[in-house]
């Protein structure tokens, strides 16, 4: 079986648009297992292609063209599935009943790791799909001219943190899907989804000031010093992540389509605690996760040489963001590194130098965590991922552009994320940022 997803997506900048299509090709057994992958994602030039096959419980991959050598990552059989599989596989088990619930384990081939996929069946109904088309000459695009009955099932999939709502045929394919962001998507006949697709001119495009690459693949350089920040947002049907109570940062919230940013600060008195930390409320956020390699010996090493004897963690990890931005250099990549791997090659996009710094406070006792938005760059506002770590409150902190803590300039919309494109666009898909005002350092 072969499974292809298409993500293409339309971006007008200044004058003129450019188009990006991103794609994931897995080919599986009979029983789902992935025996083959190939992600195609937009660069600088020509797309860059991260191609895996599966060789017994090893992954052989390849990068070309970013000067990344074959890479071998064990994992076990049983979790290579694809999360887009996992409501074909409900549908194979005949288990597409009101009710049922299971849990898949999945691989994700672009970060090279796995997790369990839960997958619910909520209710069942009809549903209406256009099974074809014909061209129409007067509008001079193609549309539809018949419609199929279909028996569907709406199951919540949840990853992680992201949860998807879909409605689904007999064979666990999507009929209509609901990201986390709002954004719905329906099935229609190739040539409507296709075709007409493919003949838009880019121009034709909504407006929008968000960019879906980071700011080291454009070339632009964050705006420096930013205290207080309010832009407006079209948000309609999309929400992020502005949490209060213990868990907030403080440094955003909105009213109406109005958000205000601030830059982060702690109390004066200091964190609060000494490190390591040992707040029973925070071990999420302290424990190795995927991709951070926390118990690395070379990363733990580092850790200690820099923290040296100092026990305040708001000095420690002052000192671990101004290592990270001091000795890691910028460079675009489209594919999410290993901790380790960026501390090696010491080189990153922004995911890269996100992901190296929480590992370091982590080895240091220091809660941290990745979040992810966008970053105002001159007048615009670019995919970002940044940390946030524990001082008492969660204070916003930015290794790639060394700011401790982080300048205003920032919106987030996803804590425990990272700043790719395939997990962001269907988070902000249809949001226009504009900024209003900006109070920078003198």
């Amino acid at each position: 079986m072969q499974l292809t997803e298409r993500l293409g997506l339309d971006v007008p900048v200044q004058k003129t648009g450019t188009r990006s299509q991103f794609t994931s090709q897995y080919t599986l057994a009979s029983d789902l297992r992935l025996r083959e992958f190939r992600i195609t994602t937009p660069g600088a030039g020509a797309p860059v292609i991260q191609h895996g096959t599966i060789e017994g419980d090893t992954i052989a991959v390849v990068t070309p063209g970013t000067g990344e050598p074959s890479r071998r990552v064990r994992v076990a059989r049983s979790q290579l599935i694809p999360p887009i599989a996992a409501t074909i596989k409900l549908a194979l088990d005949q288990k597409l009943r009101v009710g049922t619930h299971i849990e898949v384990p999945t691989f994700d081939p672009v970060t090279l790791t796995s997790q369990l996929t839960a997958v619910t069946v909520l209710d069942d109904s009809t549903f209406m799909v256009p099974d074809s088309a014909e061209h129409d000459s007067l509008l001079g695009t193609w549309v539809p001219v018949h419609f199929d009955t279909l028996r569907a099932w709406v199951v919540e999939r949840r990853s992680g943190a992201q949860i998807t709502t879909l409605w689904v045929d007999s064979h666990g394919l999507p009929l209509r899907t609901i990201t986390p962001g709002g954004l719905t998507l329906d099935r229609s006949a190739f040539e409507i989804v296709t075709i007409n697709y493919r003949n838009r001119k880019v121009t034709d495009a909504r407006p929008t000031s968000i960019i879906p690459r980071t700011t080291i693949s454009s070339n632009v350089s964050a705006v420096p010093g930013v205290r207080t920040m309010r832009a407006w947002l079209s948000a309609q049907g999309t929400t992020w992540h502005i949490p209060g109570g213990a868990d907030s940062t403080d440094s955003q919230f909105m009213s109406g389509d109005v958000i205000s940013t601030r830059e982060g600060r702690w109390d004066t008195t200091g964190a609060g605690y000494e490190i390591p930390a040992s707040d029973t409320l925070l071990p999420a956020w302290r424990a190795a996760g995927p991709l951070l390699g926390v118990g690395d010996p070379a990363l733990a090493a580092l850790t200690r040489s820099i923290a040296g004897d100092v026990v305040d963690p708001v000095l420690v990890s002052e000192r671990l963001v101004h290592w990270v931005s001091s000795n890691i250099s910028r460079t675009a990549e489209p594919v999410t590194p290993a901790a380790t791997t960026v501390l090696r090659r010491k080189t990153s996009d922004v995911d890269g130098h996100t992901l190296l710094f929480v590992a370091m406070a982590r080895s240091a006792g220091i809660p941290a965590r990745t979040v992810s938005g966008f970053l105002l760059a001159g007048d615009r506002f670019y995919f970002h991922s940044w940390a946030e770590v524990y001082l008492g409150r969660w204070i916003p902190v930015d290794p790639t552009w060394n700011e401790f803590p982080a300048g205003a300039g920032r919106v987030r919309i996803g804590i425990g994320t990272l700043a790719r494109p395939m997990d962001l666009l269907p988070m902000i898909a249809g949001i226009d940022a504009q900024l209003l005002s900006l109070d920078r350092r003198p």
